[in-house]
């Protein structure tokens, strides 16, 4: 499997055999699953394989966004940088119908000790024939300015 970073133009491959698979099954199954897997990530600064152990759980909450369910899930990983542990946790959201995680919120704290946070919650999906779809320029801002009017209010319980 092969992942593509948009931001920085580098690529990322998946090694497999992983020692730990991600499943989608599990964590809609169970509620939870843990993930130990490499990645070889080609980028600007060069290629490195980096390491990840981490896990996904569902909270039991859930919201609507743009008439689609989505869970909430918890989540955390890390991976070794050669100066220390990367860690980032918080939350997204996860599709049953599309099998697809998408970004929500993030702390991440560097191997220095500094932490900072991200929102990458989804604000609508362009679907075939709505304004937007499969345009290469956003409908929306990618600032905090967007990202921040995601209406938590209306998360449901499971």
């Amino acid at each position: 499997m092969r992942n593509y970073d948009l931001r920085n133009g580098g690529q990322s491959t998946l090694v497999e055999p992983e020692e730990d698979p991600a499943s989608l099954t599990d964590l809609f199954e169970t509620g939870t699953d843990s993930m130990v897997y490499s990645i070889v990530e080609e980028g600007p600064n060069g290629t490195e394989q980096r390491d990840y152990v981490g896990f996904d759980a569902l909270t039991g909450e859930r919201v609507v966004v743009d008439g689609h369910t989505l869970l909430i899930t918890s989540f955390s990983y890390e991976y070794e940088t050669g100066f220390g542990p990367r860690r980032v946790n918080g939350n997204q959201f996860v599709s049953e119908d599309w099998r697809l995680f998408f970004g929500g919120t993030e702390t991440v704290t560097t191997p220095d000790g500094g932490t900072f946070e991200g929102n990458y919650s989804p604000m609508e999906f362009a679907e075939p024939g709505e304004s937007g779809f499969l345009t290469m320029t956003p409908l929306y801002d990618c600032g905090n300015t967007m990202s921040g009017l995601f209406d938590f209010n209306h998360v449901q319980g499971g």
